[in-house]
Formats: C-alpha cells, sequence, structure tokens
C-alpha cells in the first residue's frame, strides 16, 4: 500500500535539510509517495507579471527540495495553492488521504512561523493523520543510518496518552522499529491503565503482549515523572530515541501533551522528530477494542 507523506513547504525555512533528512527516513521503508506543497497568499490585487514570477520562484523551491530527497522524483507531486496556510494544508491532507504531515517546527516568516503557532498548532489540532514535527537541531543522518529504530511513547496511565498505541503500531510496521512505553508510574500502576481514575480499564502486560504478538519489538521504560519534560527529553537522549510520539492529551504529570508547557518544551528541545495525533473519540475507542478487549 502506498504511503503517502505531505510536506508543506515554506520558502523561508531555516531548516530544510533537516526537514528532508526526516522525509527520507519516512520513506525507507514504505512505497511512498510525496506531496509537496506550498501556500502563496491571496494574489488577487498583484498584477500578472508578478503572479508568474512568485509561482516561478516557488517552483524552483519545490524543486530544490525534491532534489535533497531520496524518492524517485515521478513519486513527488508538487502543489501550489493560494489562500490560507491552515485550510489549504487540511484541504490538501483530505484531497491527497496523506498518511502523515511532516512540517518544521520553527520557520523565520512565510507560513506564519511554524512553531506551535496558529498553522502549526492547527493542523496539530484539526488533521486526521499524525503530525510529525522537526526542529533545526536535529541531526542531519547521513546514507545508511537512517532508519526510524526507536519510538518513545510517552504514557500517564490514561486512556487519552494510551490510546495513540495503534497509530504508533502502525507506524511501527512500516517503518520496523520498536516501541518503547514510558510508562508514568505515579499515572498508573504497571498492571492497570485507569481512564481518568475512574475504572480500570486494562493491562499494560497485555497491551504490550498484543504489541509483540504484532511482530514489534516492545520494552517499557518507568519514570516517575517528577519533571515530564525532562525526563522524556532525558530518555530520548539516554535510549538514543529516534522519534517521540505523544497525544494532545493525558492527565496531570503529562498534562496538555500537546499545545502545553510539557510538549511545547519536548517539541522545542527534542533532538529527535516528534509525531503528535489528536485524539477522537474513535481513536480511544480503537485502543479499547484493539488492546484492552
Amino acid at each position: 500500500m502506498t504511503y503517502k507523506i505531505l510536506v508543506p513547504i515554506d520558502a523561508f525555512d531555516e531548516h530544510i535539510t533537516e526537514l528532508a533528512s526526516t522525509v527520507n527516513n519516512l520513506c525507507i521503508h514504505a512505497d511512498s509517495r510525496l506531496q509537496l506543497l506550498h501556500v502563496l497568499p491571496d494574489l488577487e490585487d498583484i498584477d500578472a507579471e508578478e503572479v508568474n514570477e512568485n509561482l516561478q520562484d516557488v517552483d524552483d523551491l519545490l524543486s530544490d527540495f525534491a532534489a535533497l530527497l531520496d524518492c524517485p522524483d515521478d513519486q513527488i507531486e508538487r502543489h501550489i495553492q493560494m489562500g490560507v496556510p491552515e485550510s489549504e494544508i487540511i484541504k490538501r491532507v483530505i484531497i491527497g488521504r496523506a498518511d502523515v504531515v511532516v512540517m518544521p517546527t520553527r520557520a523565520k516568516k512565510g507560513i506564519d512561523r511554524l512553531l506551535l503557532g496558529s498553522v502549526t498548532e492547527h493542523i496539530m489540532r484539526h488533521a486526521h493523520c499524525p503530525v510529525v514535527s522537526t526542529r533545526k537541531q536535529v541531526e542531519v543522518q547521513q546514507p545508511g543510518d537512517k532508519e526510524i529504530a526507536k519510538i518513545l511513547v510517552p504514557l500517564d496511565g490514561s486512556i487519552e496518552s494510551a490510546s495513540i498505541i495503534p497509530t504508533v503500531v502502525d507506524f511501527a510496521k512500516t517503518h520496523r522499529s520498536e516501541v518503547i512505553l514510558f510508562h508514568d508510574e505515579q499515572g498508573a500502576k504497571e498492571d492497570e491503565f485507569v481512564d481518568s481514575g475512574k475504572s480500570t480499564a486494562g493491562s499494560l502486560k497485555r497491551v504490550m503482549e498484543n504489541i509483540s504478538e504484532q511482530g514489534i519489538k516492545v520494552s517499557i521504560e518507568k519514570s516517575k515523572y517528577s519533571d515530564p519534560a525532562e525526563e522524556i527529553l532525558q530518555k530520548v537522549e539516554d535510549l538514543g530515541t529516534d522519534m517521540v510520539a505523544m497525544t494532545t492529551h493525558g492527565r496531570t504529570g503529562l498534562s496538555r501533551l500537546v499545545f502545553g508547557s510539557v510538549a511545547e518544551k519536548v517539541l522545542h528541545k527534542s533532538t529527535c522528530p516528534v509525531l503528535t495525533v489528536s485524539i477522537s473519540p474513535t481513536h480511544s475507542i480503537d485502543y479499547e477494542e484493539k488492546y484492552l478487549g
């Protein structure tokens, strides 16, 4: 099955090379089709000659980015849209049936700073697919060292935080990754996940067994999450993690995993890309049926 990756490109982005490296990492084990997108502002008040110049500049930008990719050119689509970046990116997610969106977490301007600002925040909240965020300080990997071998999944004992597991498992299957569950001992005991303290929702051991039965290497790392963001960042360094995966919800400890202090700090400082999923009731139901049923 074709793995569709949407990559919004900003003309003012400071770290095109890092972004391309992350995209290449996602392509290594997948039959991928890339969709490169640049959103221009409304140019209706600009004369035709200037519009053509803008379009040529953007076409050159997309071609330069495509040249950094390992994907064959016939598997790369180029899209130029005019309008509001948030809306046009979400439209392309839907129309192009994207499996994942890859965006930088920082840019000077252009697509509205792409730093937990209005555009990135909007995409993380509203995209139906995972969003992988990169940052300038991510080390650019060399050929032959590009696999996403380890995915760290912070969990706080809530159904909301665990609802990312089906997405991570699908991702791990595609990229042949090991899954590391970073478990908050204060959020719930090791042998049970609880839904906001209301009822026993299932066994972490059962979740691990289910993941393992799907041919994925899985392990647990424990934490008391006295300082969640710092402990996540330290674990990334200690384990040589290639990606962190988090939901947009969590209880106290891993509270506000996205757009709150913990996730913002992780997204700002993580030395590896961060995958986020906006959790809906469907995600929670999917998790409970597959892993707790």
